[in-house]
């Protein structure tokens, strides 16, 4: 875990600093006068991640600096925080910008008293902050609720935050659950001085204007990023002496970073998991044999992972629906890392590759876009679509929204036991696979071509999306899903054949899972008495919604009761 926890203003005294500490175990900290900064560092990666002071700053970095060594070579620089002071000091708004990596990076000036803050260009570590005379920022929501509830400060529930999770299943733009607090957005830097509160992006990612390029320019040049955002992360793993340790499933993004690992001579365990018996279960482990790695696989069968809602809330702080990431959540766990490095993840891949194209061509960006739950979209239509507004198209909408705020959350909840990354979020690749001619994505088009152009071997297995090889489109999936679906519900079972979660068969045979998710919601539904309108709605989209739409409700009230709302 990395965490950075900065509060400013009169109130916080010695007393109650030694209050905060005393819950909040802390690896580093600087306190004076007004402000405190607390840092916690419990990973083995100390190279990365640093607390340094000395008369003139205190400056703390968090995450994964990909790129950091090169940095310091290529600036001539004695180390990396030499490189952020002689950055900072020479253009404190863009010298962040070449930096790649998962990361966090604050810079105090003590001779001044003013605070900066950045986050990485996705806010892979997010960064959240209250205003007004007392100013907290931290990495976890939590740690601002639990510090105001010591400070006897009340937060309140946000209305429209909490209709986003039981609609979108996540955030939008930079709303929270508490009305007091904000997320700052990818690619931005807090600034605090005097109590006042400054935001300001230093750098957003763009769809248009498209490559110039053929077709095969296009695949070499996203196949040359690829290759070189690999070999940074598992260069990173041989830095601090780690094996390789890698996710494999059925789908195009994890065997993609797998076997282009393989052939650059990084040779992964492989960590699978699904239903028992499951396509994503049979085609990992066929993959990583024939490639001859160590596999592992974890099942999730029991669906006892979805009944441990309090921890993963409590880890993601609520602003997700916890089934999005539970299987991996409990399943992750269970593994020892202290031999392994980074968790590398093919994250986001196929998204940012064509799935979130609906056409050959951009489109508007669509509310009901990306939303778990459509049943009560028409609550909050105006609000989504004055955040619509601000995107130049659907897939940029989906892009800072599903992806950041809500995908991302697999990363979120699993950094208490190991830091997981993606080449696919590498942003010399990403920017470049963004600008890529939706023409050209659409159906995954050059993505597939890549594969089977690049690593052939990859190419001859199935493809979990559509049960069939990566040579057909994925919209072939809504004929091979579909006859596998109406097969699977004629015999009563439901998506059980469709899904490495299949939800809806574990609700209706799983009792324990089913009196679980029933008796939580009787249990705690009152805590919505104050809320009439946003009760009765949560109360008809439990007892008519699906297994995730029960998921988002129950998420809902296990934030409430977390934040003290």
């Amino acid at each position: 875990m990395i965490d950075i926890t900065v509060y400013k203003g009169a109130i916080f005294n010695q007393e109650i600093t030694q209050k905060i500490i005393s819950q909040f175990p802390c690896s580093n900290k600087y306190i004076s006068g007004d402000i405190t900064i607390l840092y916690n560092n419990r990973t083995d990666f100390t190279n990365d991640n640093l607390f340094f002071e000395n008369s003139k700053y205190c400056i703390a970095v968090g995450g994964i600096i990909l790129n950091r060594q090169d940095l310091v070579n290529k600036n001539a620089s004695r180390s990396f925080i030499d490189f952020l002071i002689r950055g900072f000091e020479s253009d404190k708004n863009n010298f962040i910008r070449n930096i790649l990596g998962d990361y966090f990076i604050l810079i105090y000036r003590k001779d001044v008293d003013k605070l900066y803050i950045y986050n990485d260009p996705k806010s892979s570590i997010p960064i959240y902050y209250t205003e007004g005379e007392i100013t907290i920022i931290s990495t976890r929501i939590y740690f601002i609720s639990a510090i105001s509830k010591i400070i006897d400060r009340k937060l309140n529930l946000n209305n429209l935050g909490a209709y986003f999770l039981i609609t979108y299943g996540f955030m939008l733009d930079d709303t929270t659950l508490i009305k007091e607090v904000k997320k700052l957005k990818p690619g931005a830097c807090i600034s605090v001085e005097n109590n006042g509160i400054e935001t300001k992006r230093y750098f957003t990612f763009q769809n248009t204007p498209f490559h110039d390029k053929s077709t095969n320019e296009l695949e070499k040049e996203f196949y040359a990023r690829f290759q070189q955002a690999i070999t940074l992360e598992y260069q990173k793993d041989l830095e601090y002496s780690r094996d390789h340790l890698a996710t494999l499933s059925g789908g195009l993004d994890s065997r993609f970073c797998v076997f282009t690992a393989n052939s650059l001579g990084y040779y992964t365990t492989n960590v699978t998991i699904s239903q028992t018996n499951y396509l994503d279960e049979k085609i990992a482990k066929r993959m990583s044999t024939d490639l001859n790695n160590d596999f592992i696989f974890l099942s999730i069968d029991s669906s006892r992972h979805l009944q441990e809602l309090g921890e993963i809330v409590k880890n993601n702080d609520g602003l997700i629906l916890y089934s999005g990431s539970a299987h991996i959540y409990a399943s992750l766990k269970k593994i020892g890392f202290g031999e392994f490095g980074l968790l590398h993840t093919g994250m986001i891949g196929d998204a940012v590759t064509g799935s979130m194209l609906k056409k050959p061509v951009h489109i508007k960006p669509r509310p009901q876009t990306g939303a778990y739950s459509g049943k009560l979209l028409s609550k909050i239509q105006n609000e989504v679509l004055n955040i619509c507004s601000d995107y130049e198209n659907n897939e940029m909408f989906l892009l800072y929204n599903r992806l950041f705020n809500g995908v991302l959350n697999g990363h979120l909840v699993i950094r208490n036991f190991v830091l997981a990354t993606s080449p696919f979020l590498n942003t010399n690749l990403l920017d470049y696979a963004l600008k890529i001619s939706p023409k050209d994505k659409f159906g995954q088009n050059i993505y597939r071509n890549c594969i089977k152009k690049f690593q052939p071997r990859a190419y001859k297995y199935k493809w979990e999306t559509t049960s069939l090889k990566p040579r057909f489109s994925p919209r072939i999936k809504y004929l091979t899903k579909g006859v596998i679906y109406s097969y699977s519900k004629m015999l009563g079972k439901k998506d059980l054949y469709i899904s490495m979660n299949p939800f809806d068969y574990w609700y209706k045979y799983k009792q324990d899972l089913r009196e679980f998710m029933d008796n939580t919601f009787m249990e705690n539904v009152d805590l919505l008495n104050q809320y009439q309108d946003l009760k009765n709605d949560c109360t008809f989209l439990f007892k008519n919604g699906t297994v995730h739409e029960k998921a988002q409700v129950l998420t809902l009230l296990e934030a409430i009761k977390l934040h003290n709302l």
